[in-house]
């Protein structure tokens, strides 16, 4: 009873702390961000010891983890288990402590004196296709051998015993293609309403939208490709939240189920050859992905790597990760013998099947670096950038600086986007979190919008930062 003890005076911990942070608040990025933290650091906890008590009753649920039992290793009910709860328990209680006690209050009338920006969803559009076909042209040969041999290519990509060339730039370009297109579609969906973004809502745009966001999904679902999924679909969601203003909660909860439904499909389906892929699409199939997309493996995965570095005693390597991210600015088509993350360090000890991919949970590469104190070094880490960016956007203030007031209204949505990522990686991860979540976002808005400048007594409005927005204004 011991573990079940342990868990629910920790998850009780956590539920309340973020009750008072919602109390604070009342922002629901902070509760979207802390749940997904939750989902990744704690629940998993949860199936696993329940299941090791009860011999496996979650299965007839439809739970499918336990593969990773034989393909990484075993867990048992021992003090391995107890350690990890309470360590993983803790780096979630130390992020909910410095929200509570360093999250500002959003100020109600912030946006009473900012004029919003205008969107150009043309250059939006036309960059999201782009980026698309250059991510393609990189994986193309990997696409024809799928629909030649009747593969799947999400199989060739992942477990293949070479290194895809420019891999790393194919999945910059995909982001640098859904990002962007969440933020367009959201500022769409707005039209000149937006709060902080608005622009024309035409026919011809919501075409170009469908079109790009179809051809982007089934592009996805070919590759078996969700975590940028998962990352544009945070970002559009949060957005939508702050820069609408009138929220219409059913209309809204049901494009967050159809989102689900979309990306747990795609976790379904990926291991799939194309014709497979078209037979398996059916409404069965999407009900299934959404109860997929609440159970996610991955999670499990990443949860076992703590217990998996106490069972087997994987050694500290001190340090480490900060000389990997260091390392990182080099790519690695240039330096193919750069250091590896940490992940790579606890991959080696713990005598997995190759060929499978698993993930290390944040808390676990910081532990592997600095030992205990490294955990609580990575929740202050993480919910210091948190914070960092939630704050500036809840004191909104004007700055000349065009750049620096697109980075203050995106970057508490785009830091939440990177969350999943980040929880299931070592610190080498915040490269990714700065440059793909948060800068290059940023930039890619900055350049496709343009201040808008009231004239008050007309009502008339033109953008006076950016000719080549202003061609999407409307005729006065």
């Amino acid at each position: 009873m011991a573990y079940i003890l342990t868990l629910i005076l920790s998850t009780s911990i956590i539920l309340i702390l973020l009750f008072f942070i919602w109390e604070k608040t009342k922002e629901i990025s902070f509760i979207i961000g802390l749940l997904l933290i939750f989902a990744y650091t704690v629940i998993g906890g949860w199936f696993i010891t329940i299941d090791l008590l009860t011999n496996n009753f979650l299965q007839q649920f439809g739970l499918n983890y336990y593969y990773l039992f034989d393909k990484m290793f075993p867990v048992n009910l021992d003090g391995d288990l107890i350690a990890s709860i309470i360590f993983y328990s803790s780096f979630v209680i130390i992020v909910e402590i410095f929200i509570l006690l360093f999250a500002k209050k959003r100020k109600e009338t912030q946006n009473d004196t900012f004029n919003q920006y205008y969107l150009s969803h043309t250059f939006i559009i036309i960059l999201a296709l782009v980026s698309t076909l250059g991510s393609i042209a990189i994986m193309s040969s990997f696409i024809i051998e799928s629909f030649s041999t009747g593969t799947s290519a999400y199989l060739l990509t992942r477990t293949g015993d070479t290194r895809i060339p420019f891999y790393t730039i194919h999945q910059l370009l995909i982001r640098m293609a859904l990002f962007p297109l969440a933020i367009g579609i959201v500022t769409y969906i707005n039209g000149k309403n937006g709060k902080y973004l608005m622009g024309n809502s035409t026919r011809k745009t919501l075409a170009g939208y469908i079109i790009i966001v179809l051809s982007i999904i089934l592009y996805a679902a070919i590759l078996g490709n969700r975590n940028e999924l998962v990352g544009a679909a945070i970002v559009g969601f949060l957005f939508y939240i702050a820069n609408t203003k009138e929220l219409k909660p059913k209309r809204f909860v049901l494009t967050v189920i159809i989102g689900l439904a979309i990306i747990g499909t795609i976790g379904i389906i990926r291991g799939s050859s194309f014709t497979e892929i078209l037979e398996k699409l059916s409404a069965k199939t999407f009900l299934e992905g959404l109860l997929s997309a609440l159970t996610s493996n991955e999670m499990f995965a990443a949860y076992l790597s703590m217990y998996g570095t106490l069972h087997f005693s994987i050694p500290i390597i001190w340090g480490y990760s900060i000389f990997s991210l260091a390392a990182s600015i080099i790519p690695r088509d240039i330096w193919p013998e750069r250091p590896l993350d940490i992940y790579f360090h606890y991959f080696d000890h713990i005598n997995a099947v190759p060929g499978q991919g698993y993930v290390i949970h944040h808390a676990t590469g910081w532990y592997l670096n600095f030992s205990v104190i490294g955990i609580i070094i990575g929740a202050i880490l993480l919910v210091f950038i948190w914070l960092k960016c939630y704050n500036r956007f809840s004191n909104l203030t004007i700055r000349k600086s065009h750049i620096a007031n697109i980075f203050t209204i995106l970057s508490p949505w785009l830091f939440v986007s990177g969350i999943p990522a980040l929880i299931r990686s070592g610190p080498e991860a915040y490269k990714a979190l700065i440059i793909e979540h948060l800068l290059i976002p940023t930039f890619i808005i900055t350049i496709a919008t343009g201040k808008i400048k009231y004239t008050p007594i007309s009502g008339n409005h033109t953008i006076v930062s950016n000719e080549t927005i202003s061609r999407d204004l409307p005729a006065n």
